[in-house]
């Protein structure tokens, strides 16, 4: 079958086979315009080399931690004991239902109604987040929504152990293409920042924040929490998380959600919890 485009161009089946592939291995550069590929759809935008990632919005149950690893950028290299793709699933998708226990300690912790009691109603491993700019979506390593009698709650949950945040805001601008640039504009406005932000801030925790944010303004909640596991058990790169924080005005603690204000109608919570160092373990 064939497919006529606007500009006169001529798609077959095999062409739309082909580019699914390039597009969904992270390797496509360039520009599509109003083109709808299977599960995966792209959308014009002011920027070049722009694309808006959309995924399936079906989603299947797991049977252990194991079904986390196919879901992984590079499976082989990301999925082993002691790392954080592997101890993050043991630790959500182990025996117990809901919350992983610090977790639940640190919300409950919180001593704000909206963050109390709150009852897991599902969990999404690798769950991404179409962003302006760039090429790739935020990629959050549980998407998780839940409730009380206040209401929903969405939370962005980024597992760690002794993995870095990647690189600062000002790695991230050295020659940044006009894509970065937008991306980077979009997340300033998202969490109220100024134009200027020290170049040593993680670009990670910026776009992961944002992400808990647009989560929850899609599921209507009311709430956004992004928040850091980590099962380093000296809480390395902790200090990149609390000069996150100073951003906003606060102060990081190991094992605390803080609030740091409303956006955009939503409240937003940053918090760090030290995860259970039995899944670090063979």
């Amino acid at each position: 079958m064939t497919y006529k485009l606007k500009n006169g161009y001529t798609l077959t089946d095999e062409e739309i086979k082909r580019t699914s592939e390039i597009l969904e291995s992270g390797t496509w550069e360039g520009t599509l315009t109003d083109v709808k590929i299977r599960n995966l759809a792209t959308q014009s935008n002011k920027q070049a080399n722009t694309l808006v990632y959309r995924d399936k919005r079906v989603y299947t149950p797991t049977a252990s931690p194991a079904d986390w690893r196919a879901l992984l950028a590079d499976p082989e290299k990301h999925w082993r004991a002691g790392y954080s793709a592997m101890a993050t699933a043991r630790s959500w998708d182990g025996n117990a239902p809901g919350f992983p226990r610090e977790v639940r300690d640190a919300l409950n912790g919180a001593h704000v109604p909206a963050l109390d009691d709150l009852e897991l109603l599902l969990a999404i491993p690798e769950h991404k987040t179409p962003l302006p700019g760039g090429r790739r979506p935020s990629q959050t390593d549980v998407f998780v929504l839940a409730r009380n009698d206040k209401g929903l709650v969405a939370i962005a949950v980024e597992g760690k152990v002794d993995e870095s945040f990647g690189p600062t805001l000002g790695q991230k601008l050295v020659a940044a293409s006009p894509g970065v640039l937008e991306r980077v504009a979009f997340l300033k406005e998202k969490l109220q920042l100024p134009e200027t932000v020290s170049s040593t801030i993680r670009y990670q925790l910026m776009h992961r924040t944002v992400s808990a944010l647009l989560i929850a303004d899609e599921f209507h909640a009311s709430t956004a929490v992004m928040l850091v596991h980590s099962f380093s058990q000296t809480d390395n790169h902790f200090n990149d998380y609390c000069s996150f924080l100073e951003l906003f005005g606060k102060a990081g603690k190991v094992n605390e959600v803080t609030s740091v204000g409303a956006f955009g109608g939503t409240e937003l919570f940053l918090g760090w919890v030290r995860g259970d160092e039995q899944y670090l373990s063979e």
